[in-house]
C-alpha cells in the first residue's frame, strides 16, 4: 500500500517541471522579472530540464528553453496554443492586428495581407531602401555624434511607409517616434504587473488611433494605384464588411507601422553598435563591401555577394533579438517534455536566453560573426536561433526585414566608420522590443575617404 502511494506521488511530481527558487513567498518571482528579467531568463535556461516553473503571486508560468520543446510549441503542436501573457497587455495597442490576433481572425487577415510580402517584391523594395538610406546619410556630418537608434527609427518608418503605403506621410516619423518612446517605457510597467504607466499608455494609444485614422482617410480619398496595404484592406472590407471592419483596418495599420519598422530599427541600431565596438569586424566588412560594390550597386546586392555582411547581421540578431521573448497559452491540455499541462497554462519562450546559451554557442557573449559557417548552421538545433519566431506565426515581414538589415548596414558600413561615443556599455531595455536603455544609442561617425568609399547607391 505504501509503495503504491509512493509511486503515485512520484508520478504526480514527474508531471510537474522543476521550479525556480522564489525571492518572496508572497509574490514569487515577480522581483526577478522586474529587476532584471533578461538575466533571470538566462538562469532559467541554465536549468538542465529545458522547462521550469516560475510564479507571479499565485499564478504559475513556465519558461521553455529547450529547442525541441520550443519546436513543439511553435510548430508541431502550434494549433493547441494561442498568443499568451504579455501580448494580452498589448491588445489595446494592436487590437486584432497580425501580432496579437488568433485563430480565424488571424488566418483571414494574414491571407489578405500576405500578398504584400512576396519575395518577388524585394527588388522594388530594395530600391526604396537604398533611396531612403541615401537620403538619411546625406545629412550625416563626419566627426559628429549621431543617435543611431533615433536615426534608424526614422529610417525604418520611412521605408515601411513607402513600401506598404506607397508614399511618404509628412510628419509621420516625428509623431511615431514620440509615441513609440512612450509605449516602450509603458510596456515594461504593464508586462511586470504594474500600472504606473497606464495613463501615459492610454494617451499614446489615443494619439496613435487618431494618426492611423488620418492615414486610412488619406488613402481612402487618394488611393493612387490602389496597390497599397490600406486599399487592399478596404477592398476586402467592401467584399466582406463583417469580416473586415474599420477596427480591423486600424489594427493592421498600427501593427504594420509599429511592428513593421520598430523591430527592424532596433536590430539596425544594435548592429551598428556592435560594429562600433568591434573595429576589426567592421574593417573586415568594409573590405568585403569595397569589393562587392565595385561590381554592382547596393540595391542589387545579394547575400551571396557579401557573405560576411550576412554573418554580421545574424550575429547581431543572436545577441540582441528585437523580439526577445515569445508567449503562448495552451488552449487545450498538452504534454511537453513528459509533463502534463492543463488548458489555460501560460508559457514564455525567451530568445534572449536561448540564443546566448553555452549549450549551443561557443563563447556565447562574444560578438563573432565568423561563427556563422554553413557547418555551424547545419549543426545548430532548429530553435536555438529564431529571431523571427517560427511555425505558422513566423514574422510575415521577415524577408523584407532581412533585406533592410543587409542593405542599410551595408550602406552605412561602406561609407562611415563608427566608434562608441563613450566607454560606457549601453544595456538593453525590455520594452515592446529590446531597445537601448534610455532610448538613445549615440555613436561617432567618420566619413571614409571618397577613394575608399565608392558610391554605394
Amino acid at each position: 500500500m505504501l509503495s503504491a502511494v509512493s509511486s503515485a506521488v512520484s508520478a504526480f511530481w514527474r508531471r510537474r517541471p522543476p521550479s525556480m527558487p522564489v525571492r518572496s513567498l508572497v509574490s514569487g518571482n515577480l522581483r526577478d522579472l522586474v529587476d532584471d528579467s533578461l538575466n533571470f531568463y538566462r538562469r532559467c535556461e541554465a536549468h538542465p530540464a529545458g522547462i521550469v516553473q516560475i510564479r507571479i503571486y499565485r499564478r504559475p508560468l513556465f519558461v521553455v528553453t529547450a529547442p525541441a520543446l520550443i519546436e513543439e510549441i511553435l510548430t508541431t503542436q502550434n494549433k493547441r496554443f494561442e498568443k499568451g501573457i504579455g501580448l494580452a497587455d498589448l491588445k489595446p495597442l494592436f487590437g486584432d492586428g497580425l501580432l496579437t490576433a488568433d485563430h480565424d481572425v488571424w488566418r483571414a487577415h494574414r491571407k489578405v495581407i500576405g500578398p504584400h510580402f512576396p519575395v518577388s517584391k524585394l527588388e522594388a523594395s530594395s530600391r526604396t531602401i537604398a533611396d531612403c538610406t541615401s537620403d538619411l546619410l546625406a545629412g550625416w556630418q563626419s566627426g559628429e555624434t549621431r543617435d543611431v537608434y533615433r536615426d534608424m527609427t526614422r529610417l525604418g518608418l520611412r521605408v515601411v511607409v513607402r513600401t506598404l503605403f506607397g508614399r511618404d506621410l509628412p510628419g509621420a516619423d516625428e509623431q511615431a517616434a514620440r509615441m513609440v518612446a512612450v509605449l516602450q517605457w509603458c510596456q515594461k510597467e504593464l508586462a511586470h504587473f504594474g500600472d504606473d504607466g497606464k495613463a501615459r499608455f492610454d494617451a499614446a494609444i489615443a494619439e496613435l488611433d487618431a494618426f492611423a485614422g488620418d492615414v486610412i482617410e488619406q488613402l481612402r480619398a487618394d488611393p493612387g494605384d490602389g496597390a497599397d496595404l490600406v486599399n487592399t484592406l478596404l477592398r476586402a472590407q467592401r467584399a466582406n464588411p463583417a469580416a473586415v471592419t474599420d477596427a480591423h483596418i486600424r489594427d493592421q495599420v498600427v501593427t504594420m507601422l509599429l511592428a513593421g519598422y520598430e523591430i527592424t530599427a532596433t536590430a539596425l541600431a544594435w548592429t551598428l553598435y556592435l560594429l562600433a565596438r568591434h573595429p576589426a569586424s567592421a574593417a573586415r566588412l568594409r573590405d568585403e563591401l569595397d569589393d562587392a560594390l565595385a561590381e554592382k550597386p547596393l540595391a542589387a546586392l545579394t547575400p551571396g555577394d557579401a557573405p560576411y555582411l550576412m554573418q554580421v547581421v545574424c550575429e547581431s540578431l543572436r545577441l540582441y533579438p528585437p523580439a526577445h521573448r515569445i508567449s503562448r497559452r495552451a488552449t487545450e491540455a498538452v504534454q511537453l517534455g513528459g509533463y502534463d499541462f492543463a488548458a489555460g497554462t501560460d508559457f514564455v519562450v525567451p530568445q534572449w536566453a536561448v540564443q546566448r546559451s553555452p549549450r549551443h554557442y561557443r563563447n556565447p557573449e562574444s560578438f563573432a560573426p565568423e561563427r556563422w559557417t554553413p557547418e555551424m548552421r547545419g549543426a545548430l538545433p532548429r530553435f536555438a536561433f529564431f529571431p523571427f519566431a517560427g511555425g505558422p506565426r513566423r514574422c510575415i515581414g521577415e524577408s523584407l526585414a532581412m533585406r533592410e538589415l543587409l542593405l542599410i548596414v551595408g550602406a552605412i558600413a561602406h561609407v562611415f566608420e563608427l566608434s562608441p561615443a563613450s566607454a560606457r556599455e549601453i544595456l538593453p531595455y525590455e520594452g515592446i522590443t529590446l531597445v537601448p536603455e534610455g532610448g538613445a544609442l549615440p555613436l561617432r561617425v567618420r566619413a571614409r575617404p571618397p577613394a575608399l568609399a565608392r558610391a554605394s547607391a
